[in-house]
């Protein structure tokens, strides 16, 4: 979708995937109950500093539930972190789900390193610290809760409609944020 109509319309979401409404991905494997998944992703303006996320919530090929936010100062890492965050505090405690994201270091941090970090006491033993360490606790904590929530890598940019969905949502929100500190900088020199 293009990022024009995503910035016009900031509160408008498909309530079906544009594919599945054209009819391309109906097929038998539609008809069949789908477990409820999140897709994630985080977007970055390397010469703003600026960020943006999303969460986006899918069951039965729906669009159920979207979260999304920016920040700034920030960085890609941080927002893809802030995504699966975000779909970790909406997942239920009792919900057997996978989360999606494209970022690997996501995936690994919470999945592979977390635990070895918290054991030597959130180092990375002797080989400096531990970048995000503040979003890295808070994902591998809820995770910790949360033990029937997967956590997955899923390639990006590759025709995934939902990552590719949450790509576009994260890179709006990146955009406005952008959009915005420019034209607060502006009013500062004006004043």
């Amino acid at each position: 979708m293009p990022h024009s109509v995503l910035l016009k319309y900031p509160n408008w979401m498909p309530k079906v995937c544009f594919a599945c409404h054209r009819g391309l991905d109906r097929g038998i494997a539609d008809l069949l109950p789908s477990p409820p998944a999140y897709y994630t992703d985080g977007a970055y303006s390397w010469s703003a500093q600026v960020g943006g996320w999303a969460a986006v919530r899918v069951e039965y090929g729906e669009v159920t539930r979207l979260m999304s936010g920016s920040a700034s100062p920030t960085s890609n890492n941080r927002m893809e972190l802030q995504g699966v965050i975000a779909a970790l505090e909406d997942a239920k405690a009792d919900e057997s789900l996978v989360i999606w994201t494209d970022s690997q270091y996501t995936v690994n941090s919470i999945t592979l390193w977390a635990s070895s970090w918290e054991a030597s006491g959130w180092t990375r033993g002797g080989k400096g610290e531990v970048k995000n360490l503040d979003l890295i606790q808070r994902a591998w904590y809820l995770s910790q809760a949360k033990p029937d929530v997967g956590i997955k890598w899923v390639r990006g940019h590759n025709g995934n409609h939902w990552n590719s969905y949450a790509d576009s949502v994260a890179s709006a929100c990146s955009d406005l944020a952008t959009k915005r500190k420019k034209i607060e900088r502006k009013a500062l020199t004006a004043s």
